[in-house]
């Protein structure tokens, strides 16, 4: 039985590691501007998903908190040879391993982030720079801990799988899809699909919701065929492939779709305000609440329509963006994309990312309409 003793702790617990995570992230980005760094951090850490994440014992708190301390242990890597020591490297990559523990999900962008820190570092690569042995010893450093997990994970006895949201390589990938995918002709598996489609209308066409039918039909279909010689997983991972190379169009609709949501943010809000309208007696779900809810839905379509006609200025001025956020801009893209690609964009995969996310867009919005502002007034004197 759960008391209010056992969910009062965890939940103080979260609140000192939002404070600390608040700090962290405001003194690296005050680096690039002080006023910037005290909205991005306002905006990140007074969301409505910040405050549901932090009264619900979930480890999404301790996510963030990892990430924002990976990204600015790492950073001085970027900027001086100095800081670029293999214990530096090796303690890095124990944050990293043990965010991976906390979310495999962040797995690619873990294993990208010496790569952008590369970047960062050396905006124009050369061989010479390549070969830059002091680097590759950080490199060495980071990696380690991530080789040790997977040689432990390989000589540990394999368990059998457990049918259940996650299992396979891109079973997973499932919940990024829209319904539309599964419909196609010249199958492999037609009776199998058929069954997914008519999970996907039992359920209104709400994916998440035929997740479980999906594993019982692939089940179902292996049972009455056993010289198939797949497990279930196995035979998902081939739908899906299949999909991509079957369905290709509409595969890389689904797939933008789903980008554009990550990238705008609302989806998890509007996720929020629904479960409000089914919970009650929880003391801060209430009206103010709700109209932040909203006010943050409007603010993040705001800044995703004034992103998009930005986000060339980054290509245009990478060499001399500073290197706050030239890696957050990065750090920020390399985990969208991959949630565009496996995840549904009402879970809350992002919020881990947001105030780097957060400082890109306003950096570059910024960018983008001083430059808009000027080109106007240079036209207006012209004439």
């Amino acid at each position: 039985k759960t008391t209010n003793s056992m969910v009062a702790v965890p939940v103080f617990f979260q609140h000192i590691i939002g404070i600390i995570s608040a700090f962290l992230a405001f003194h690296f980005f005050k680096k690039v501007s002080l006023w910037l760094a005290f909205v991005v951090v306002a905006i990140s850490f007074s969301s409505p998903i910040s405050i549901w994440l932090e009264h619900t014992v979930l480890r999404e708190a301790l996510v963030s908190f990892f990430v924002i301390i990976l990204v600015v242990y790492s950073f001085p890597a970027a900027k001086e040879d100095k800081n670029l020591k293999f214990s530096s490297g090796l303690l890095a990559g124990i944050i990293g391993s043990i965010l991976f523990f906390f979310r495999i999900e962040l797995i690619i962008l873990l294993l990208s982030l010496p790569l952008i820190l590369f970047l960062a570092k050396n905006r124009k690569i050369t061989v010479s720079k390549i070969k830059d042995r002091v680097f590759l010893r950080w490199v060495l450093g980071y990696f380690l801990p991530f080789i040790l997990i997977f040689l432990i994970y390989n000589f540990l006895p394999k368990k059998p799988a457990v049918v259940g949201t996650y299992g396979s390589a891109v079973s997973i990938a499932y919940h990024s899809l829209q319904p539309d995918v599964f419909y196609y002709n010249n199958s492999k598996y037609p009776e199998l699909l058929e069954g997914y489609q008519k999970a996907l209308r039992k359920n209104d066409n709400r994916l998440s919701q035929s997740m479980s039918d999906f594993y019982k039909e692939t089940e179902n279909y292996l049972a009455l065929r056993p010289e198939t010689k797949l497990s279930s997983f196995e035979l998902m991972d081939k739908i899906f492939i299949e999909i991509i190379s079957k369905n290709t169009l509409v595969y890389f609709k689904s797939f933008t779709i789903n980008l554009k949501n990550h990238l705008a943010g609302v989806a998890e809000v509007h996720s929020l305000v629904s479960k409000y309208k089914t919970v009650s007696g929880i003391y801060f779900i209430d009206k103010p609440f709700l109209i932040l809810n909203y006010l943050t839905i409007y603010l993040s379509w705001i800044l995703f329509l004034l992103f998009l006609p930005a986000i060339p200025f980054f290509f245009i001025k990478w060499r001399t963006l500073p290197s706050e956020v030239f890696i957050s801009f990065l750090v920020g893209a390399v985990h969208i994309f991959v949630l565009a690609f496996f995840s549904n964009p009402a879970h809350r995969f992002r919020y881990s990312l947001d105030p780097f996310i957060y400082f890109a867009q306003l950096y570059l919005i910024i960018v983008f309409l001083k430059t808009l502002i000027y080109k106007i007034s240079s036209y207006s004197m012209k004439r």
